[in-house]
Order: C-alpha cells, then sequence, then structure tokens
C-alpha cells in the first residue's frame, strides 16, 4: 500500500478540518517558477484554497516542509523505482503539506526535533533520526519534518 498517514481515520479528519481535499484546480498547478523551484506563493495560495490559515502558512514553515516533503518523495522514487516511478506528483506534495498543516498547526503536534530547537523536550531523549547529508564537518540530521 502507498497510503503513508498513520491512520485512514486520521486523513478523514484532516480533510474534515481542512473543508476539503485540495481543490483539483490547485492540484493541477504547476507551483514552480522560472527557475524550476517551488512558487511560495502559489503554494501559500493552494493551501489557503485548502482551509490552512493565512497567518499559519509562513514562507519559513513552507520552503522547510516542501524542502523535507520533496526529499522524502524524491527518496522513495529512487529507492523503489519499479514501484513508485512518477511517485513525486505536484498533488501528492500538496497533500503532504496539507496534512503536516492539519497535525502540526490545527492538531498542535509537534515533532521530536521542533521541540528540541523550542527547548520543549530534552535532546537527550531517545528518538530515531535519519542523516540526511554529510558534508565535512557537518552532518545533517532530520526528522523528516525539521532538521538539527
Amino acid at each position: 500500500s502507498t497510503d503513508f498517514y498513520p491512520k485512514k481515520n486520521v486523513k478523514r479528519v484532516f480533510l474534515k478540518s481542512l473543508g476539503t481535499p485540495l481543490p483539483t484546480e490547485s492540484r493541477k498547478k504547476l507551483c514552480f517558477s522560472d527557475d524550476k523551484k517551488w512558487d511560495i506563493r502559489c503554494l501559500r495560495e493552494c493551501m489557503i484554497e485548502g482551509g490552512a490559515e493565512a497567518k499559519n502558512v509562513t514562507d519559513v514553515w513552507l520552503k522547510n516542509h516542501m524542502k523535507w516533503i520533496w526529499w522524502k518523495l524524491r527518496s522513495m522514487e529512487e529507492s523503489f523505482p519499479d514501484k513508485l516511478k512518477g511517485y513525486c506528483t505536484n498533488g501528492r506534495v500538496l497533500m503532504q503539506l496539507q496534512y503536516r498543516y492539519e497535525i502540526e498547526v490545527v492538531q498542535g503536534k509537534r515533532p521530536y526535533v521542533c521541540k528540541v530547537l523550542q527547548d520543549d523536550a530534552l535532546p537527550e531523549l531517545p528518538c530515531v533520526l535519519c542523516v540526511a547529508s554529510i558534508q565535512v564537518p557537518y552532518i545533517t540530521l532530520t526528522d523528516g519534518w525539521y532538521e538539527i
């Protein structure tokens, strides 16, 4: 199965609380600028059309989540090319953004790294992080939502 939501009912609650899934016209928009980078204004518009509050969809929030959503979906495509070729679509990226908005903003559940960075969790607690990149002498670790 390619359903990466934790539970089916979470997806329903998420879609209900935001009204509906992103409108078809939003999913069809190509949210890219001329240099093939994600257009943050377009993404914000799509999120707002899907029911997100404008004040909660900041450039910093969008850029961070776009980075990790794109990283995850592209990694999945490259790891399983036979089964997930073409998996990283505009619509899937927008649905992932909408899902993250629901969990983090609507439900108020923050990922571990976010809690540590905001001094709301102890960094010495056990956790599972992924090595996202190594550029000597720096290592980037992520929980898939934020990086340290």
